[in-house]
């Protein structure tokens, strides 16, 4: 009776080792992978699925780095407008700035922030004389255009035949960024006026080539006795009004380039070709 149970048992046991094999022989590969053969490294028995993600990816930056002017800027009688931002990085915290401002056809202007934690002291104001003078004159004079770049946009509506040149664009961007440190409250408090470095940058675009302050050679305030500062372009009508301004003299690779401006950078004009530059202790 003890050996038949034992038997039995066995014949159990055998049975159910058999089942097992199959099940586990169902799900494994009739032929072993041509990769695996070629390659020699066994492949997983199943395919490793990479999921894709359910939600999507975040956005690299919120920092408004688009060529278009702030949807809250009216554009109702808009005239010269730009959006100005700058990337933070590789800069100190505090050094990003991003704003709009717009000038309008009734010399008014509006200065509006793009930065969550900056709120203008004084962001609406009107242009003093001197500015709606100059605003005057680019509208009679030039043409409209849009020029977006790598850091905002520029536009102006003009009325004018003559296509502004990049000094003229200039110029336009050192108003607006007058009137943004006038929104801020900010005061001059001396130094080097702020046409030195907008001429400046004028001869480094000329030139194709980064300027620091040692390009400089000297600046005098004068009395120049026209509206084109005594530098007057190839068929330009100038009014017979006497303007102060600048004469500025830079240095690049030996030589003299000069330039005349109005005090504020809204007008630059070079003056004369570049010359051999003096050499020390000879006359400028």
């Amino acid at each position: 009776m003890t050996k038949r149970f034992i038997f039995f048992a066995f014949i159990i046991v055998l049975i159910t080792a058999c089942n097992k094999a199959r099940s586990v022989e169902s799900f494994m590969p009739t032929e072993t992978p041509i990769l695996s053969i070629l390659t020699g490294t066994p492949l997983p028995l199943f395919p490793t699925f990479t999921p894709t993600p359910s939600l999507p990816l975040p956005e690299l930056s919120e920092f408004p780095s688009r060529a278009e002017l702030n949807e809250a800027l009216p554009r109702e009688n808009l005239i010269l407008a730009r959006h100005l931002y700058g990337d933070p990085v590789g800069h100190m915290q505090g050094d990003e700035f991003c704003y709009d401002v717009g000038i309008y056809d009734d010399d008014t202007y509006i200065v509006i922030s793009c930065l969550p934690d900056l709120a203008y002291p004084a962001p609406y104001g009107r242009l003093d004389e001197n500015q709606s003078k100059y605003l005057l004159r680019w509208m009679e004079k030039f043409q409209s255009f849009d020029e977006p770049s790598i850091h905002g946009l520029l536009t102006f509506k003009g009325l004018g035949e003559t296509v502004p040149d990049f000094a003229d664009k200039v110029s336009m961007q050192a108003m607006i960024g007058e009137i943004e440190w006038a929104a801020h409250k900010y005061v001059h408090r001396g130094g080097i006026p702020p046409a030195i470095f907008h001429a400046r940058e004028v001869l480094s675009h000329r030139l194709n080539k980064w300027l620091d302050d040692s390009s400089m050679l000297n600046f005098k305030a004068v009395d120049f006795p026209d509206s084109c500062l005594g530098a007057p372009k190839p068929d330009e009508v100038c009014e017979q009004v006497p303007e102060q301004g600048f004469r500025i003299q830079f240095v690049v690779d030996g030589l003299l380039y000069g330039y005349h401006t109005d005090p504020f950078g809204y007008n630059i004009r070079l003056f004369g070709g570049p010359r051999i530059a003096p050499t020390q202790g000879s006359p400028g």
